[in-house]
């Protein structure tokens, strides 16, 4: 059978592709793949776009999470001597002014968007090629940044849900481990709660668009498109829940 030629093939309107990134996610990407159009700088930007909305409209809550966050701390730690608790009541000043928690929100997420869809299609592209795929890096950027559309509606639907009960929701299913306070969580709870954060309809959703793309950059089979997404879920587990052991351990060195 003749393959389709990319010069043939028609550009799909931003709308359409979308509606059809939804609806027949294959059929998406296999344009995505022959003409590279619409281009990933439109899921970019849609994505930084949510990220600056979601610090400004949330500013609020996380002030007043933020303040108590270290409240409980100045209270759980009773060891502080005087000079201590001066340095403490000076930096919840600065962590809770509304300037800075916009802009760290903000531009840490534009810095970290980046460099994990960078590293998202460099993971996926040495995967496929270990698993005898014949990806174009350009083509699994394009698919890996277009595959992040479900954890923009995730975002929009966090920020729903904190202005609509006043507090940040528990992420995925976080909430299944009991936390007292930050000084009693041990680091296998810090991980299990980090792991279980990320198990939501959005990051499924995300996980089965990573799949059936990297299936048709690479000319995998199924089965082999399947275990590229699981050990590509395993590894970028890796970086957070480190993070998440190491803070855990930190807080509980300081506060315990």
């Amino acid at each position: 059978m003749e393959s389709p030629n990319p010069e043939n093939t028609p550009k799909m309107a931003l709308p359409r592709f979308l509606a059809e990134l939804i609806v027949k996610p294959k059929q998406a990407f296999t344009r995505l793949d022959q003409t590279g159009r619409p281009h990933f700088l439109w899921t970019a930007a849609a994505m930084l776009a949510v990220v600056w909305l979601a610090a400004i409209v949330t500013l609020p809550v996380t002030q007043r999470e933020a303040a108590a966050g270290y409240e409980t701390i100045m209270e759980t730690g009773g060891n502080f001597s005087e000079e201590q608790r001066a340095v403490m009541e000076q930096s919840m000043e600065f962590s809770t002014n509304p300037l800075f928690l916009v802009g760290s929100q903000g531009i840490v997420e534009t810095i970290s968007w980046p460099i994990l869809w960078l590293s998202a299609a460099g993971l996926l592209y040495l995967l496929s090629i270990a698993f005898g795929g014949q990806a174009r890096f350009g083509s699994v950027l394009s698919m890996a940044v277009w595959a992040t559309v479900p954890l923009i509606f995730g975002k929009l639907m966090l920020m729903i849900g904190t202005l609509a009960s006043g507090a940040t929701p528990q992420p995925g299913l976080s909430y299944l481990v009991s936390v007292d306070n930050i000084a009693s969580i041990t680091p296998a709870a810090a991980a299990l709660s980090q792991i279980l954060s990320r198990v939501t309809i959005f990051e499924i959703w995300y996980l089965v668009l990573i799949g059936i793309g990297i299936g048709v950059c690479a000319k995998v089979t199924r089965p082999k498109s399947a275990v590229i997404t699981i050990l590509y879920w395993l590894i970028s587990l890796i970086p957070p829940v480190a993070m998440t052991v190491v803070s855990a351990l930190i807080a509980s060195a300081t506060l315990g």
